[in-house]
């Protein structure tokens, strides 16, 4: 596969969890990288040759700065992650969806030549009767407003691509897990589960611990999304998973747990009612994505939650 030359990617909302990891890979890939976010990093995390600037993408001078010079974008922000029975979609619209067609009007006014929408694989196809891993041209019926929220952005992009000529790709990111994830922020259950222990308080469950999900380290899902720029097929959406189902008592009782024990650390938990808006399978096919960029997640599971759980022993969790 032919190398395309090095790009100039901006990332809106590079200074999350997600976007460090895809910073750092950018950088990794030659790319020449600008972050666009409402918090600039901490001098620990700053990395060497990225630009980082500090503003609100919903402001329109801004924006526009933000893409002078840059050939390809990457849309990570998304303003308050709603995975709850609330259903505002008034509110969602004017927070979320208005403003990502804000940028991809601009996008096209600037002929940027890739855009890169991360969406979200684990809540767009909403449930599944067929247990087996998902491919993108399955149907998607989400059954939460992030979800539906993610959907909607992703059919305008695909609209303009085909009216406007957007650039337009969609990543599809399964359960991301890894170095970075903050616990306690109503996402993330690998770094709560692991935070909780640490700090010696329950952890609480949402029904039995049947769901099953396909759990993605952070740099696997960021050296995903590279190759997705480079390689990518515009119009097209790219599952980004490893394939692989876990079910949450299996990860709690055969990785979580031991790795805990082994370094002298215990963890309680608390069973509560199921949430309406979890689905109880979730699991991305990755055919497409190594057929058209030759990408394969390489992380194990249990290396990654080690990593991670090493990771928030030195974050401070107060």
């Amino acid at each position: 596969m032919n190398t395309p030359k090095a790009s100039r990617v901006l990332i809106l909302g590079g200074m999350g969890f997600i976007g460090q990891h895809l910073t750092l890979a950018c950088r990794s890939a030659g790319m020449i990288v600008r972050v666009a976010d409402m918090f600039l990093p901490a001098p620990e995390v700053k990395q060497d040759g990225v630009e980082y600037v500090n503003g609100d993408y919903k402001d329109s001078e801004f924006l526009q700065s933000m893409l002078e010079e840059v050939d390809s974008v990457v849309h990570l922000v998304h303003d308050t992650m709603i995975l709850n029975q609330e259903c505002n979609m008034d509110v969602e619209f004017e927070r979320n969806v208005r403003p990502a067609m804000h940028l991809m009007d601009m996008c096209c006014a600037k002929k940027i030549k890739k855009f890169l929408f991360v969406s979200s694989g684990g809540t767009v196809y909403g449930n599944r009767l067929n247990h087996q891993p998902i491919v993108e041209s399955s149907t998607t019926k989400p059954i939460s407003l992030y979800g539906t929220s993610k959907l909607i952005i992703e059919n305008i992009g695909f609209l303009y691509n085909i009216q406007k000529n957007l650039p337009f790709i969609v990543a599809r990111p399964g359960n991301a897990y890894g170095p970075g994830q903050k616990p306690f922020r109503g996402q993330g259950f690998v770094a709560t589960a692991f935070a909780s222990a640490l700090k010696g308080e329950v952890l609480n469950i949402f029904g039995d611990g049947s769901v099953v999900r396909d759990y993605i380290h952070a740099r696997d899902l960021a050296d995903a999304l590279v190759a997705i720029l480079r390689f990518g097929k515009l119009g097209e959406a790219y599952n980004v998973g490893t394939s692989n189902g876990v079910a949450l008592h299996t990860l709690l009782n055969e990785y979580i747990t031991p790795i805990l024990e082994d370094d002298g650390y215990s963890l309680q938990c608390q069973y509560t009612p199921p949430r309406g808006v979890d689905v109880p399978y979730n699991v991305l096919s990755n055919d497409k994505l190594r057929r058209d960029t030759s990408f394969s997640p390489s992380i194990e599971l249990r290396d990654g939650l080690r990593e991670t759980l090493i990771w928030l022993k030195n974050f401070n969790l107060m």
